[in-house]
Parts: structure tokens; sequence; C-alpha cells
């Protein structure tokens, strides 16, 4: 098993993080900043207004990261 200060074969895989800004559960500032760190080659997003469930709180927002992130129209 890897530890998560060694993303092995993630480095090679398009990974985006998306993050809620008012994430009270993972808090976001404390949070993000360590998913930045382990991962520096990773997408990273901020999603204005979410929470830590934020497929509830702008599908939207969340549909727009996901289509980017993949590629799709």
């Amino acid at each position: 098993m890897r530890s998560s200060r060694d993303p092995g074969g993630l480095a090679a895989v398009p990974v985006t993080i998306a993050w809620g800004t008012r994430d009270v559960v993972l808090w976001h500032r404390a949070q993000s900043r360590r998913a930045r760190k382990v991962l520096p080659g990773a997408r990273h997003v901020d999603m204005p207004g979410c929470g830590h469930l934020p497929f509830s709180d702008d599908p939207a927002q969340c549909a727009d990261v996901a289509r980017t992130t993949t590629g799709s129209a």
C-alpha cells in the first residue's frame, strides 16, 4: 500500500480534485492545501459556495467540473 506522500502511478493520470469552499467536514483551507501538496500535478478546483456535498449544493458546477475533466462538451 502506498502512503499519501507517494502517489505512485497517479502522477501519470489526469486528476481533478474539486473542493467545496464551505466544507465543514473536511475543512477546505487545511485539506485543500494538503491535497495540493500531496498531488501537485493534479488540477485543483475550488467550488465557491459548496459544502461537503457539492452535488447537492450546485449540481451545474459539479457537471461543469466533470465535463472539463473528461474533455466532454
